[in-house]
């Protein structure tokens, strides 16, 4: 996550964001809402629970996704 931040790959950021939620997801963390053009998720912190993080590729898509119903 931190190369991909250093070089602005969101796709590297995402992926690596990726592979966090499926380590919380396999100690038994529940899933979090599928959000329309969000391209990683995750949860914030620890402790089973807490905030979920999502990433976009725009601030347009993110505004999108807050705005749905």
């Amino acid at each position: 996550a931190r190369d991909a931040v250093h070089v602005g790959d969101i796709g590297g950021l995402g992926r690596a964001i990726d592979l966090s939620y499926a380590a919380q997801l396999d100690e038994g963390m529940d899933e979090l809402p599928d959000v329309r053009d969000a391209i990683a998720r995750k949860y914030c912190g620890g402790g089973h629970g807490g905030y979920g993080l999502y990433l976009f590729v725009s601030v347009e898509d993110r505004d999108a996704a807050v705005d749905q119903d």
